[in-house]
């Protein structure tokens, strides 16, 4: 059989493949980043360079990232990215048992932003900037600044050090990448979110 198409029946056809992805993308989780952070922790206590767990420095750092590594890796079990068609949102998927199981359902997140008590949802119209962290080839954090927080409930910085950004231009926000930040870069821009010069480690020439 032949398919054809007519642009009188689009209004009975409902929107297009392409009209759905621009009205809600969600990234695919990536568990790099936790396995890294555990593998990490688990050398330092093992087989540390200054004595593994029987040296106090090696037995904290590898403490630190195999907690760090453990907080992650929850945070990719129950946290998706979804673009909306206006709006980037944090969602929490609604299976009762964590794991690589496919997401039943996605909802709001429970938790407000855990510093300024907003909702966990952006206008890409209100994007200032955003990059990642060291750079692209080695994401642990996506950062993106934005001015839909009113001026009198930013903090300068997502850790509540006011140093951290002087400019009077948005609130910043940052979280570990435990997505595949490909897909996040070829959102941001796709979706029009402003961004201020290259994005670190891409090759200039």
């Amino acid at each position: 059989m032949v398919s054809i198409s007519s642009p009188f029946w689009q209004p009975f056809s409902g929107p297009s493949r392409r009209e759905q992805e621009k009205a809600e993308y969600i990234v695919d989780r990536d568990y790099s980043l936790p396995l890294a952070m555990l593998g990490v922790g688990f050398w330092l206590v093992l087989f540390g360079p200054a004595g593994g767990a029987s040296n106090p420095i090696d037995l904290i750092g590898g403490v630190f990232h195999l907690w760090f590594g453990s907080f992650i890796g929850k945070q990719t079990m129950k946290t998706r990215v979804v673009f909306n068609r206006d709006t980037f949102e944090l969602k929490s998927v609604t299976n009762k048992v964590l794991g690589l199981a496919p997401d039943k359902s996605l909802v709001k997140k429970e938790l407000k932003n855990y510093v300024l008590g907003t909702e966990n949802k952006w206008k890409y119209d209100t994007f200032v900037n955003w990059d990642f962290f060291p750079s692209i080839q080695f994401p642990i954090l996506v950062y993106f600044k934005e001015t839909q927080t009113p001026e009198n409930q930013q903090i300068k910085g997502s850790i509540g050090l006011r140093q951290m950004d002087r400019r009077k231009n948005g609130q910043m926000h940052f979280f570990p990448a435990f997505m595949n930040v490909n897909q996040v870069r070829e959102q941001f821009e796709s979706r029009g979110c402003k961004k201020v010069g290259p994005v670190k480690g891409d090759n200039p020439y």
